[in-house]
């Protein structure tokens, strides 16, 4: 790797490492679940890599969950203001800060079934379930591999096929699964939401 900066570490680098390599067919499996597929195998490997099956955690998708969870407000930020021209900045935060929320991003991997592709350390592939924090990073993590392959408008696509106005979940399974995510989540309801607030302001005062 050439660098000026002998203390840099290259993303490829760090990802490749020697980590237990993925499968490419679980890898490839869950390109068609998600319903994107990879320039860079690497990308995808590295938002399925936990911090605990990892050789050294820059390997891990920490660095990707920090991103992609920016990313992920923006994008989100930005269809709310669009989809919702009568809603106040405080309005617009309360969706928001339930749509993009832990517990929404933890549902959304589930009715994916993302915990299928984790590749996750010993210690984690004993317990039962996957914990819904470790699934609402994969997530994230998963939003900024999409970004740094495809770009924005990839990134963007995606988000909007789980979370926007076009419906959450288009996939049969994640449509099915999604009946218990956040009722925020649902763009129908987001919409309710939304006459509800808008009637609210504009009801006179006693």
């Amino acid at each position: 790797m050439s660098t000026s900066d002998p203390s840099a570490i290259d993303f490829a680098d760090a990802v490749t490492g020697d980590a237990p390599p993925a499968s490419e067919d679980l890898l490839a499996r869950c390109e068609r679940r998600i319903g994107y597929f990879f320039r860079d195998k690497l990308m995808l490997r590295a938002a399925m890599t936990h911090a605990s099956g990892a050789e050294h955690r820059l390997a891990s998708n920490e660095r990707l969950e920090f991103l992609g969870d920016a990313i992920l407000g923006f994008v989100v930020c930005e269809m709310l203001f669009r989809q919702f021209p009568q809603y106040l900045e405080g309005e617009l935060t309360k969706v928001k800060s339930v749509v993009v929320s832990r517990q929404t991003c933890a549902k959304i991997s589930e009715a994916l079934g993302l915990q299928e592709f984790l590749i996750l350390g010993k210690g984690m592939t004993t317990t039962p379930t996957v914990p819904p924090s470790v699934l609402a990073d994969v997530f994230e993590s998963l939003i900024a591999a999409i970004y740094l392959d495809g770009g924005h408008e990839a990134a963007r696509q995606f988000i909007n096929t789980y979370i926007g106005p076009s419906g959450v979940g288009r996939g049969g399974r994640a449509r099915r699964q999604l009946q218990v995510a956040p009722a925020a989540v649902c763009p129908a309801r987001v919409r309710q939401h939304a006459d509800v607030s808008l009637a609210r302001r504009k009801r006179p005062r006693p």
